[in-house]
This record gives C-alpha cells, sequence and structure tokens, in this order.
C-alpha cells in the first residue's frame, strides 16, 4: 500500500472515529437534557398541586362561611338575591332565554329586578 493510500486510510478513520464520538456525545446530551426537562415537570406538577390544594381550601364553603361569621356580615339577603337571580335565568333557560349568566350577571339581574 502506497503512503497517501495509507494516509488517507488513517484520515478517513479519524473522521468516522471523530463522528462517532460527536454523536455520542450528542446522544449524552439529549439525555441529560431530557432528564432534567423531566425533572421540571415533575417539580411543576408538585407545584401544581399544592396550588390546586390551597384553592380548593380557599373555595370551601364552610370556611367562608366562618369567614363572614367572624367579620360579621349578613349574607342571608344577598343569598336571597343570588337564589332568585338562578331561578329566573333557569326559567330564561327553559324558555329559550340566555340562560348562559355568570354569577356576577345573576347578582346584577338580581339586583335590578328588586
Amino acid at each position: 500500500m502506497t503512503p497517501a493510500k495509507l494516509a488517507y486510510v488513517v484520515v478517513l478513520a479519524t473522521v468516522l472515529a471523530l463522528a462517532t464520538v460527536r454523536q455520542s456525545n450528542l446522544r449524552l446530551q439529549t439525555g441529560y437534557h431530557l432528564h432534567d426537562l423531566r425533572a421540571q415537570i415533575a417539580e411543576q406538577q408538585a407545584e401544581r398541586t399544592v396550588y390546586r390544594t390551597q384553592l380548593s381550601k380557599l373555595r370551601n364553603p364552610q370556611r367562608i362561611l366562618r369567614l363572614v361569621a367572624w367579620l360579621g356580615l349578613d349574607l342571608r339577603e344577598r343569598v336571597d338575591r343570588i337564589a332568585l337571580a338562578e331561578s329566573t335565568a333557569a326559567v330564561d333557560d327553559t324558555a329559550g332565554g340566555v340562560g348562559t349568566m355568570d354569577g356576577a350577571a345573576l347578582v346584577e339581574a338580581a339586583d335590578s329586578e328588586m
């Protein structure tokens, strides 16, 4: 084998070896990146669980009633207006009315009817 052909074979083998090493490194980097992303997902899911738990505690009707009693508020009149608005919305819905009001719109409707 001539020295030129030998040099060509050595260079080709070196390039192939370097390409293989580069691919291996890229695969490892991608694996580490995926591992980090999965860890972040797990952290964010745990954080979301904490927030959902806090939100459910804040929305707890017994907690709200305790706060109302502690603050000395009388919500009977407000509850009656909301119930009236909900029953009006239910009648509107069965009669082909809008029927898609949210809570605030129901209270406004009840206030306007009184």
